[in-house]
Formats: C-alpha cells, sequence, structure tokens
C-alpha cells in the first residue's frame, strides 16, 4: 500500500514537472506568490522548536569552536564563518553532505557528474581542491596522495549532524597545512541527544532509493550509544550530448558513538565509521595505438573504516586539556590505480586562563600516513609505496584589551612535512564588539599547501597525437611529478562586519585579498623519443610551483524574519581572480576556474496543521576561464508533520531546467556531464 502511493506521489510529481517545463518561469512565479500568500495569513501551528521559531538573535548566539578551539559565540567569532544548523539542513531537502554546502557564501558547489564534486572555498575549484580543509568530528579527510577531498565517501546519517561550521579565509594557525581558503568542520549530535529509534525510507527519479536506520539507547549511568546504517542508490547524470552518463552508483555506510561522562571533571567519546561503495563512469584514456583515444568504461570500488577516541578533562573553571586520537583506513580500485591508504592521527590540546586577560590555547600533534599503489597502463606512481610523518605543534594567545569590548588573538603553527621540511604559519586577529548589536574584526594570515604523493611522483599520459601517415610516429603528452615542488602559500587580509539592529534583520560581510606564491603550474620539458612499447615521441609535461596569483572578493549572508512563521535567508558571493601567468595545466587540477557572482534564496514558512513550505532558489554565476555557463535552479521542499513522531516530504531539485552543467571536465574525461531535474519522496519516523 505504501509502494503504491509512493509511485503515485513520484508520478504526480513527475508530471507536474513536465506540464510546466515550458511555463518554468510562470511555475516559479506562481510557487513563490503562493508561499508569500499563505506566509501571511493569520495562521498558525505547533510544529515543535526549529529553525523558523528562533529569532534570529538566538541564531547568533550559537557557539561555534573551528574559530579558536574554544566554545565562543558565532557574533563573536574573529573570522568568516558560516554555520550550517541541523534544521538548516532537515529543510533543505538535500540527501548529501556536498549539496549542503551549497547554502554558504564564499563556497563554490559543482556537482561533475552521480558521484563526484569539485567543492572549494574562494576559488581553485576542482574535484580535488587542494586548499580546503574537511573535518568530520575531528578527524581529517583530507587526502595526502591526491591533495584533496574524496566527497564520495564523506557520508553518514544526514539526521545525525548537529552543525557544519564552514570557515572562509586560512584557518593554518590551528588546523595545520592544507587549511589555506578554508576549514570545514562537520560535527555530529552527542549520543545523549539521538537516543530513540529513526527510521528514515524515500525514493524518487535520481535518488532512486534510500534507507537509514538509527538506534540510540543508554548501556550504563551517563553513557550514551548510537548505531547506524544507511544504504542509497543513485541514478545517472546526463552527457550534454544528450546520452545517458551510465555514473549511477551505490553505498552502503554503518557506525556508531559511544559518549560517556565519567565525572564533573572527565568526558569520553569513541566513535567509528565503516562503508562500501560502487560507482559507474566513463573516461577517455589515450593509447599508443590506433585508435589512440578509447572510451572506457569505470568501475570503481571504494571501501573503508575509522575509529576515533577523544578524552576531555577539566582542570579549572578555566583550564581544560584533551587528547584524541583516531586510526582511518581507505581502500580504492578503478580502472587507473589501486590505493590502500592508512592513517594514523595523536594530537594533544590544552587551553587555560593566564593573568586574567590572555587566554591561552596549546597543542602537539603526529600523524602517519601509508599508502600502498598499485600502477596501471595509464597511471604511474613512484615509489608505490611510501611513509609520511607529520610533527606540528600549535601555540595562540587571545589577548583581552578592553573587556567585553576589543580583543586581540595572535598565534601561529609549526609543522615538519617530509616533503619540505618545516613550515611557518601564523596568524593575527583582531575582534571589536562596537555594540551589542554589531561587531568587525579583521586578519591577517599566513598558510601553506604541502605538496602530495602525485606532485613529486606522478607519470600519466595526457594526451596522444595520432600520426599524419604511416611515417610519422605518434606523439604522446606526459605529464610528470617533480620532486622539487615547494609549498603553496597565500598571505591572507580579511576583515568582517556584523550587524543586527533588530530581532528579526541581521546582516554579515566579509572581504579579503589573497596573495598567492608558488601556486602549482607547468612547463614544456625537453621532447625525447622511445622505442617501447611501439616506437613514439614523448612531450613530457612537468609540473612545478612557479604561478603566482590574487583573488579578492566579497561574501554577504542576510537573515530576516518578516513574521513569526516566515524566514528568509540569503547570500551573495562576489569573487575576481588576477594570474601572473596563463600557462597551467587546467585539465590537472590546475583550475583558477570560480564564478565570479553567487546568489543563494531561501524561504522556510511553517503552515497550517503541521505542513512546511521550503524554497531554494540559486544563480550561480559563469566560470571565470571556463566554458561554464550561468545557471539558475531552484528546489521546493513541502513537509507534513500528522503527529510529532512521523514526518512526509516531497522534495523536487533542479526545477527550473530539464538539465544543466555545472563543471566542465577533468582528467581522464572529455565529457561535460548535467545534473538532471528530480524528484523524490521521503518518510521519517520517530519512537
Amino acid at each position: 500500500m505504501e509502494e503504491n502511493f509512493l509511485q503515485r506521489v513520484i508520478a504526480l510529481n513527475e508530471m507536474a514537472i513536465n506540464r510546466f517545463q515550458r511555463q518554468r518561469w510562470l511555475a516559479t512565479a506562481l510557487t513563490v506568490g503562493l508561499i508569500i500568500l499563505l506566509a501571511t495569513q493569520g495562521w498558525s501551528a505547533d510544529t515543535g522548536k526549529d529553525l523558523t521559531t528562533m529569532s534570529l538573535e538566538d541564531l547568533m548566539l550559537i557557539e561555534v569552536t573551528s574559530v579558536s578551539k574554544k566554545a565562543e559565540r558565532l557574533s563573536d567569532a574573529p573570522a568568516a564563518i558560516f554555520v550550517i544548523t541541523r534544521e538548516d539542513i532537515r529543510r533543505s531537502g538535500v540527501t548529501n553532505i556536498p549539496d549542503v554546502l551549497r547554502m554558504v557564501p564564499g563556497v563554490e558547489v559543482a556537482r561533475i557528474d552521480s558521484n563526484k564534486w569539485a567543492i572549494s572555498a574562494r576559488g581553485f575549484q576542482t574535484r580535488f581542491a587542494d586548499k580546503l580543509l574537511v573535518l568530520i568530528d575531528g578527524r581529517s579527510v583530507y587526502s595526502n596522495l591526491y591533495s584533496g577531498v574524496w566527497w564520495d565517501v564523506q557520508d553518514t546519517m544526514i539526521e545525525d549532524i548537529e552543525r557544519i561550521e564552514v570557515i572562509r579565509g586560512p584557518g593554518a594557525t590551528l588546523w595545520g597545512a592544507n587549511a589555506v581558503n578554508g576549514v570545514i568542520n562537520i560535527i555530529t549530535c552527542h549520543a545523549s541527544e539521538t537516543q530513540g529509534r529513526l527510521v528514515t525510507v524515500g525514493g524518487g527519479t535520481h535518488e532512486r532509493g534510500f534507507a537509514g536506520v538509527r538506534h540510540g539507547l543508554k548501556v550504563g549511568e551517563e553513557t550514551y550509544l548510537r548505531l547506524y546504517a544507511k544504504y542509497f542508490e543513485r541514478g545517472e547524470t546526463r552527457t550534454q550530448s544528450g546520452p545517458e552518463a551510465n555514473d549511477s552508483w551505490n553505498a552502503f555506510h554503518t557506525g556508531f558513538r559511544l559518549d560517556r561522562t565519567a565525572s564533573d571533571d572527565n568526558t569520553f567519546t569513541l566513535q567509528g565509521d565503516a562503508y562500501r561503495e560502487h560507482a559507474n563512469g566513463v573516461d577517455d584514456v589515450w593509447t599508443l595505438t590506433p585508435p589512440y583515444t578509447i572510451r572506457l568504461q569505470e568501475y570503481t570500488r571504494v571501501g573503508g573504516s575509522n575509529i576515533l577516541g577523544r578524552w576531555t578533562h577539566v582542570l579549572t573553571a578555566t583550564s581544560q586539556l584533551s587528547l584524541q586520537g583516531y586510526y582511518d583506513h581507505t581502500e580504492r580500485h578503478d580502472s587507473f590505480l589501486h590505493e590502500d591508504t592508512d592513517t594514523m592521527d595523536l594530537n594533544l590540546q590544552h587551553r587555560f586562563q593566564w593573568f586574567g586577560r590572555n587566554d591561552i590555547v596549546w597543542g602537539i600533534g603526529y600523524r602517519m600516513t601509508q599508502d600502498a599503489v598499485s600502477e596501471s597502463e595509464y597511471f604511474i606512481l613512484t615509489p608505490s609505496t611510501r611513509r609520511d610523518q607529520l610533527f606540528s605543534g600549535f601555540l595562540q594567545n587571545e589577548f583581552t584589551l578592553i573587556p567585553e569590548r576589543l580583543r586581540w588573538i595572535i598565534g601561529t603553527k609549526l609543522e615538519h612535512n617530509d616533503y619540505t621540511g618545516f613550515e611557518f604559519q601564523p596568524s593575527t586577529r583582531l575582534s571589536w564588539t562596537i555594540t551589542p548589536h554589531q561587531s568587525a574584526w579583521a586578519a591577517i594570515s599566513r598558510a601553506v599547501r604541502t605538496p602530495s604523493r602525485i606532485e613529486h611522483g606522478l607519470e600519466t599520459n595526457y594526451y596522444v597525437f595520432a600520426p599524419v601517415s604511416p611515417a610519422i610516429y605518434p606523439t604522446v603528452v606526459t605529464a610528470y611529478g617533480n620532486a622539487n615542488f615547494k609549498s603553496e602559500e597565500v598571505i591572507a587580509y580579511e576583515g568582517g562586519y556584523r550587524l543586527q539592529p533588530t530581532r528579526r534583520f541581521n546582516i554579515d560581510i566579509s572581504c579579503y585579498f589573497n596573495d598567492y606564491d608558488h601556486i602549482r603550474n607547468s612547463y614544456v620539458g625537453t621532447p625525447f623519443f622511445l622505442g617501447t612499447p611501439v616506437p613514439h615521441a614523448v612531450f613530457p609535461i612537468i609540473l612545478d610551483s612557479s604561478l603566482s596569483a590574487k583573488i579578492y572578493g566579497t561574501e554577504v549572508a542576510v537573515g530576516w524574519k518578516p513574521i513569526d512563521r516566515w524566514q528568509i535567508k540569503a547570500s551573495y558571493t562576489y569573487a575576481e581572480i588576477r594570474e601572473a601567468a596563463t600557462t597551467y595545466l587546467t585539465t590537472y587540477g590546475i583550475n583558477f576556474g570560480i564564478p565570479r557572482h553567487q546568489v543563494s534564496l531561501r524561504s522556510l514558512v511553517n503552515l497550517p496543521h503541521s505542513i512546511e513550505v521550503d524554497a531554494w532558489l540559486r544563480y550561480v554565476g559563469g566560470f571565470q576561464g571556463e566554458p561554464v555557463d550561468a545557471y539558475t535552479t531552484m528546489d521546493l521542499r513541502i513537509g507534513w508533520r500528522p503527529i510529532s513522531s512521523l514526518e512526509f516530504s516531497l522534495v523536487g531539485q533542479n526545477l527550473l531546467q530539464e538539465s544543466h552543467p555545472e563543471f566542465c571536465t577533468e582528467l581522464y574525461s572529455s565529457q561535460v556531464y548535467e545534473s538532471r531535474r528530480s524528484a523524490y519522496a521521503k518518510i521519517t519516523l520517530h519512537f
């Protein structure tokens, strides 16, 4: 019965989408008009405590920890920080973490195909954006092999995410190398906040089917446990030329979290995850024999597991000590590369006050990464196995110049890595509370991005020129790594202003100027000739770090609550690139592609009878330096809670167009993929 009902809902939604395909702007206007009309009626409903029932002042008082590694109010944080709350995620209608990040001003999110994304902050957007550090509950998911993040495996029960804190701008003083343009800190709920059972199930056109189950229980005095498992299957995107992209994807994730309060002074957390994924794709590879270019059906198997433990000890009312360690194992097998990577990380952190006005936090850390890579005929990495060690320490002092008005934060991180040796990453920040309703901040920072395994030991065929006659040999363009690759670095100048004149309106403005040096580039080596496996000429492209660039921009986030049951959240991003040279290898992750303008507009409405209507309109401008056109799209979610423990949702995504591309291409692919209009229904039950 439920299956038939679900099929009917999906069919009706598809019928409605097809009906308005040619009149999509009329449909958009009618939808927005309906939301405004219903929101302004004198109706009310008890839908429970959610985002739209909180005042904007309450939202600005949310405590964040990513800026200073201590709890502080969002309104006081001396950085360009944006918080995505648990309720933001629920009412967005998205089913994965990458799409959640589209809310954040200054962050660029583009879907490459069904199972790949290009995500960055303040420029350099590629599949492996190498200047963005991503953490899940304090565990770094940044890959030292590729200098980037495998976004397809960063997943958990999306209902268990408490908040996502996103810092735009350097965070290297506290978080270390590779936190150059930003830090994304994904924080899951304490196990005590997810007691009971939760079951969620749904499916539709692109989200073909998904299900998740979570069980929370109390296993002892002040000891709570959460267990979860989830599975999903996603359909294909389409190629720009029209046919299906054959890039479907399915995954299974499971995990647990245990939280224990042993005493008033000691707390423990133990958590872990395991996953297995299968993804399809299509790649172009180049050979030395006819037809020289082969379209290869790609089949990727991914698996992994991790476990993390954290102990926090309160020494005094103003002093706290924490010790954290984790182990992470990942496997990835495809036609190009077979990778097995193990990471072990330990860090100790201590915070204390000194002479009343100094709030000091310091820490030390050690990380060991070991990988084994099996080469293929298309991709070689030398050496095939490697162990790298990272030693680090940081010190930061927050000095109160004027109590409750003016703070000065200064600190640095010192690291030693096996590629470039010692790296020094200082920063200084000033936070000024002008009045209880407005504040300003400014910062100057230096951050670095250390080289990856690929930049040192890569060898891969980038292109093959077929011979124009039998007397001429084929010529292969081969990309090579460089053992002398330097760390990329940035000097960042930032400032921001926050204003909340009323409880119903706030605005947050950030400006920045980033001056980069030693950015990944390439130069042409001396051509040579090889006789095996067939005679051919080699045109070498050598990676190096000789490029400089400047990026500046502005980011604006606005919150407005016209009436109690209606909230509007908007953001605008402007970015401009000034580069010193243009001779870079764009298809191998050296990409300055960034939309000059981005706009996000969200409307969240509570209607009578526990009905929610949420619309999300987005505009992304054309990429500078890349052949990606601007696009506008809209998502629409309708939710209903007939009882407090049961929720029905109907979600339409990318409703304004049949399909649109969001990213151009990457290495080993000449295809351009398009995100498709889609819809799905979802049922969530708490008991």
